[in-house]
């Protein structure tokens, strides 16, 4: 279905233009992308890296007291309340306080059956290993190790055997990370996966327990490659084979879990877009399919519920790591394996509204509703019909939308 809409752009000379913003008085609580906002953090706050309880009614995060990835951190757990297409935050409950000490989980399986893992510095030295039950009590360190040695870090469960956590281990910031394995019925035995030729981080197990994911670079890069490996038991010292890179779109993939089929993972990423949003993307091919959509927010750590419905993820405004960040919540879309056939559904009855204001300046507001999800793509042309900006291109929910649209550096004029 195609339907045309008149939009008059003529900036205000000489006027810095007005960007079209949430006011911090009114918290924005849903984007036009359909996600909804489960924390408010105040301050200095900052929420980050949830994962789903095994019920898919709570999420488990880490909120950083100073700033983004700013300690100290505790843990905390938010319960939810689904109603339709919407998702309502109960009451936060502090689990693991801070205590002067950095406490940080991993999207992911950092909870599974009545145990939570993650890492933390609150004995005093290095970050070690510990688990929980989920309310904060029967809290064990599982790891001890000399400070000089660095720090173990994004713990996760295996799935399918809890007695096995995979872990990072780095020395500093800037050396080469490696990758780790914990034997909970060995005694605690640790053993390193990776040799360091690498620089391997974020590991995370699938939900059946079987393959390995994580991010790997040359030393001293920023050019991240999405991995996936098995662990062959074969012999005494367990160790990574069928190690493959995921054929992933160019671009800075960092922050990835696993989909709860196994077949997609979740990674932060920014093919062509502006900033960093989540995407789905099928490891067999590499072939993604967007999730989430914002121009002002960079969208991380993704975690999907036990029974794929629904993705959280944490969200914060530019790529300013300065800036807090919060959870946010949105449905999951149809997520089938390339290599099976899928009908995608035009959007039914779409109803476009007249943009508004307009004529505008600095910015505009697109509203449209659509009465079935589908394939939809919202684009902007020039009086050419040449595309000067394409604002959806993907899947969206039944339900009212908006999205802002900012013309930048194009020139006043008429546009369709």
């Amino acid at each position: 279905m195609l339907v045309l809409l008149v939009l008059e752009y003529a900036p205000a000379r000489g006027q810095e233009f007005t960007l079209c913003r949430w006011s911090d008085e009114q918290p924005r609580v849903q984007r036009f992308d359909g996600a909804i906002r489960l924390t408010f953090s105040k301050g200095d706050s900052s929420c980050q890296n949830p994962a789903f309880s095994p019920d898919g009614k709570r999420i488990l995060f880490t909120r950083f007291l100073n700033g983004y990835n700013r300690g100290p951190s505790e843990l905390v757990v938010l319960p939810l309340s689904f109603q339709a297409d919407s998702v309502v935050p109960g009451s936060e409950q502090v689990v693991i306080a801070s205590r002067d000490a950095d406490n940080v989980n991993v999207p992911g399986p950092s909870w599974i059956g009545d145990a939570i893992c993650w890492s933390s510095d609150r004995d005093g030295g290095a970050d070690e290993i510990f688990i929980a039950r989920p309310d904060g009590s029967d809290i064990v360190r599982i790891t001890t190790h000399p400070e000089s040695l660095g720090y173990y870090i994004e713990p996760v469960f295996n799935p399918a055997d809890p007695h096995r956590m995979l872990f990072e281990y780095g020395p500093d910031d800037t050396t080469p990370h490696r990758l780790g394995l914990i034997e909970r019925d060995r005694y605690n035995t640790v053993t390193f996966l990776t040799d360091g030729t690498f620089d391997a981080r974020l590991p995370s197990w699938s939900w059946d327990g079987a393959t390995i994911l994580f991010q790997r670079a040359d030393p001293y890069s920023d050019n991240w490659r999405i991995m996936t490996a098995e662990l062959d038991d074969s012999s005494s010292i367990p160790r990574l084979v069928n190690v493959r890179r995921i054929p992933q779109p160019v671009a800075h993939n960092t922050d990835n879990s696993w989909y709860f089929n196994n077949r997609f993972i979740l990674s932060s990423t920014d093919p062509g877009i502006p900033l960093p949003n989540i995407f789905a993307i099928d490891i067999a091919v590499g072939k993604a399919i967007r999730v989430t959509v914002s121009s002002e927010n960079e969208d991380g750590a993704p975690s999907t519920s036990p029974d794929g419905a629904w993705i959280a993820f944490e969200s914060h405004r530019t790529r300013d790591e300065e800036s807090p960040s919060d959870i946010w919540i949105i449905r999951a879309p149809p997520l089938v394996p390339s290599t099976v056939s899928r009908k995608v559904s035009s959007p039914g009855e779409l109803v476009l509204k007249q943009n508004d204001p307009n004529p505008f300046a600095g910015c505009t507001t697109i509203r449209f509703s659509t009465d079935r999800g589908g394939r939809a793509t919202l684009q902007v042309f020039d009086i050419s019909g040449r595309i000067v900006r394409t604002l959806i291109n993907g899947y969206v929910w039944p339900g009212k939308h908006c999205v802002v649209f900012q013309p930048g550096s194009l020139h006043a004029g008429l546009y369709f």
